[in-house]
């Protein structure tokens, strides 16, 4: 009896080790999938603000050259003014000098 007694305890120590070694096993699973999750959600939060940031460069510098676009175009509108006003003094003047001869 003590033999057989003695070849249990010997079953059941591997046995029970096995049985914790498993659990742990299972846990660090768990864990590491949790710290997986966690790691890719931070990685896509910072790549997100990497985004916006970005977004908010091209936006003010679409911003700017618009900008600079609307007023180069008031530029030469007001430089076309000019001229015609130009023209429109020296073709009066020419019909009156005609009017006059």
């Amino acid at each position: 009896q003590t033999s057989v007694d003695s070849l249990n305890n010997q079953i059941a120590a591997p046995s029970t080790l096995i049985n914790k070694l498993t659990i742990d096993t299972e846990q660090r699973i768990v864990l590491y999938k949790a710290l997986e999750d966690s790691l890719k959600t931070a990685a896509q939060q910072d790549v997100a603000h990497k985004i916006n940031t970005l977004g908010s460069r091209v936006d003010n510098t679409a911003e700017e050259t618009m900008a600079g676009i609307g007023a180069a175009s008031q530029k030469h509108i007001g430089d076309l003014l000019e001229m015609h006003e130009k023209n429109m003094v020296a073709r009066a003047d020419i019909q009156r000098r005609k009017q006059l001869a």
